[in-house]
């Protein structure tokens, strides 16, 4: 049996700014979490609490993988099936067994009667999915190589999604943060997963840092959910991120010079959630 989990996120700041090739962003993980199990099966089947516990199981395409419920498609699994999907790719090219196992996720990143808190869940249940799943299959990946495949399961379903929320949920603590330039990722005909961890993502930047000692964060919340690829899906119609006011946004220059004051932290000795905000919104 393979237990793990990943945290959920906070942008401190640049949630936009992000979304421009070079602008960082700073995110902290929080100590609400996304727990995966997964067990030896004879068929691989998902269950989870997002869909009432419903048990799910697996219709395969090609590299397609998708979700179903009493031949119903689950298509608010789709970042599960994105996954599943993204780490059965290199077990299949390094010629090695696919190995059935029941997948049971939880997640505590939803308020009371499942409002939505924009913690990042559907990040940290991709994350804590790949890192049961290759440690299930022993492809013994590292963290920079886990927050890869996220990146690439994330986008087949949101191109535009920055992948911030991904880096916090695989290294945890606090890091700064440049999404890779999205030409990066346009992998050629006949790409192997393995082409896609050796090759150099430009533009990506993944630097964990510490809260300088006197530094307090105070969380808030405005009690009304909000969906982050809606409101990125609108920004890029309004000219995305060449538009003239994000350019506007200078403070972030700022910010950047303040934090590269900040101690570097080693990203092997953080755990998942170091010194996160404890989260009581319901």
């Amino acid at each position: 049996m393979i237990e793990c989990r990943a945290p959920g996120k906070l942008y401190l700041a640049g949630e936009y700014a992000v979304l421009s090739p070079g602008r960082p962003a700073l995110i902290i993980a929080v100590d609400r979490f996304a727990r995966v199990r997964v067990t030896d099966a004879a068929t691989t089947t998902v269950n989870t609490d997002l869909c009432a516990g419903h048990e799910h199981s697996i219709a395969r395409d090609g590299d397609q993988v998708r979700l179903r419920h009493h031949d119903r498609p689950a298509d608010q699994l789709a970042p599960v099936a994105a996954a599943i999907a993204i780490v059965e790719r290199p077990v299949r090219e390094r010629n090695l067994p696919l190995r059935p196992g029941h997948i049971e996720i939880s997640t505590d990143l939803h308020g009371t009667g499942g409002r939505k808190l924009v913690l990042g869940s559907s990040a940290a249940v991709t994350v804590a999915v790949i890192d049961a799943l290759s440690r299930h299959h022993d492809l013994r990946l590292p963290p920079a190589h886990r927050y890869r495949l996220a990146m690439l399961a994330s986008m087949t379903a949101d191109p535009h999604c920055s992948g911030g929320d991904l880096a916090a949920a695989t290294f945890g603590g606090i890091v700064r943060y440049q999404r890779p330039d999205p030409r990066a990722l346009r992998m050629p005909p006949g790409w192997t997963v393995d082409d896609a961890l050796r090759r150099p993502w430009s533009g990506l930047s993944i630097t964990p840092v510490e809260i300088p000692p006197g530094l307090r964060i105070e969380v808030g919340w405005t009690g009304t959910p909000a969906r982050s690829s809606e409101r990125v899906a609108l920004l890029y119609s309004r000219g995305g991120t060449e538009d003239p006011r994000l350019q506007q946004l200078d403070q972030l220059r700022t910010l950047d010079h303040d934090v590269s004051r900040w101690p570097v932290a080693d990203a092997a000795e953080l755990p998942p959630a170091a010194r996160a905000p404890h989260l009581s919104a319901s």
